[in-house]
């Protein structure tokens, strides 16, 4: 019995000793730097990411290593003097490498037990020289240095990489638009976007950022196509896509380009409201974050460029219903503004010359302005100081009957007004530009449209 226990014990001890060995160990020798520190850190989209540090000796050794094996793409070691130098990782994550700082360090390069990484410092070194030696003819023996390394070394992921970089061969004989569009469709046949390796390396952001910079009309309709298309053709690569998604649902959550909420509100309805069934829900956040994002889209989908604005129905400064959807012009200014805040008592004024100089050049436009605050006697003095007398005015103000609230006297009015969400008014002044079908042309979703602009807007839209 007792020596049955200890047999136990013995297997137990060695199956614990197993399991804490290093799943990657990267050995370093680099003359030239001693008692400091050095970061792995690996590339992911548009981002770069510390991964592990090491300490480096007096004789510049130093080794990196972990108990979960490191994903497979390419990383690169960080060294004090703001130096770097990229690594291949691949299955094999146990090797060594040795070199020197400075100029030299690519040159001097060498690995143990990593054919990969031997591969590719072997065709980094073939560029340098060809980079000194061949001046006339860079560009073609670069691309036959790139060839021939995809065709010597097919199974190093390094191949993949280099394939991204080769450029779409357009057809002879099109004309330029169907050089564009062949080029666009054709634009990720050499990008595995099966392979989930190729989101972490430098290339595949880069690629991403040429296919909406470049190739994308930039109008929210186009960039929507362009997106939907990507995550389409990539939806096996569950890394790929939820980083499509939760970039572009950033991106243009934040942007600062008016219109680009309409690509914000897209992503949302598309693929974040999936239902939990479907295998490509959204999983990767949680409920509270999810419930924020379908919130802020709710909210802005009524206010997104083309929408029809949301109708009001206040009353204006003579105690008269004025509805929004019923006002009959060409273009109508929707102004949102507190009479207390600085910034209206600047900006109203500016916005009121714009309003006039629009009007002597015959332009068929009215102005609904909305007070956000419940003070009528302030409201009344600001209309008349700012002269605004011959706008739309409206407001939301309570009556009061023997010191009470009379709430069959104000059917419209709330406490909070209620239109500071429905046009998502956080703060002061806030302007919309409607069409005459009160059509939102120009929102302040991104910002508040600059006062010089709106005369700008309009009249791009009377042509």
């Amino acid at each position: 019995m007792i020596k049955t226990l200890i047999i136990l014990i013995v297997l137990l001890s060695q199956s614990f000793l197993n399991a804490q060995v290093s799943s990657y160990l990267i050995k370093g020798e680099i003359k030239g730097i001693k008692d400091t520190t050095c970061i792995l850190a690996y590339y992911y989209g548009d981002k770069q990411y510390a991964k592990d540090t090491a300490e480096v000796d007096k004789n510049g050794k130093f080794e990196f290593k972990g108990y979960e094996k490191l994903d497979e793409g390419m990383h690169f070691v960080l060294l004090p003097n703001g130096q770097h130098f990229e690594l291949i990782i691949d299955n094999d994550q146990k090797f060594e490498f040795k070199t020197e700082e400075g100029s030299s360090l690519v040159d001097n390069m060498q690995f143990f037990s990593s054919k990969s990484n031997s591969q590719f410092y072997q065709y980094l070194k073939e560029l340098a020289l060809i980079q000194k030696s061949e001046k006339n003819q860079l560009n073609d023996k670069m691309i036959e240095a790139r060839s021939n390394f995809i065709k010597s070394y097919p199974e190093n992921f390094f191949s993949t990489v280099l394939k991204a970089t080769i450029e779409v061969t357009i057809p002879k004989g099109l004309d330029s638009t169907l050089q564009y569009r062949y080029y666009k469709n054709h634009f990720w046949d050499n990008i595995n976007l099966d392979d989930e390796r190729i989101l972490r390396t430098p290339i595949f952001h880069q690629k991403w950022t040429q296919y909406i910079d470049n190739l994308t009309f930039r109008n929210p309709d186009s960039i929507i196509v362009s997106i939907d298309n990507v995550i389409e053709k990539c939806k096996k690569n569950k890394d790929l896509y939820k980083y499509l998604i939760s970039y572009n649902t950033s991106k243009y959550e934040t942007s600062k380009i008016m219109g680009m909420e309409k690509v914000f509100v897209h992503m949302v309805d598309k693929y974040f409201k999936k239902e939990k069934s479907d295998p490509m829900h959204v999983d990767w956040i949680d409920e509270s974050q999810m419930r924020k994002i379908i919130e802020r889209a709710d909210t802005w989908r009524p206010l997104v460029i083309g929408a029809k604005a949301p109708n009001l129905i206040l009353r204006d400064d003579k105690e008269k219903i004025k509805e929004l959807h019923k006002i009959n012009s060409d273009f109508t200014l929707l102004i949102f503004y507190d009479p207390d805040c600085g910034h209206c008592k600047t900006e109203m004024p500016k916005i009121k010359e714009t309003y006039d100089e629009l009007i002597s050049n015959n332009y068929n436009i009215k102005t609904f302005a909305v007070c956000t605050e419940l003070e009528k006697e302030i409201w009344i003095s600001f209309i008349k100081e700012k002269k605004i007398e011959d706008w739309i005015n409206v407001g939301e103000f309570k009556t009061f009957a023997n010191g009470e609230y009379n709430q069959e006297a104000d059917p419209y009015v709330h406490p909070n007004p209620w239109f500071r969400n429905t046009y998502d008014i956080t703060s002061t002044p806030r302007i919309y530009i409607l069409d005459k079908n009160k059509k939102i042309i120009a929102n302040a979703l991104k910002g508040n449209i600059p006062t010089e602009q709106i005369s700008q807007i309009i009249k791009n839209h009377s042509n």
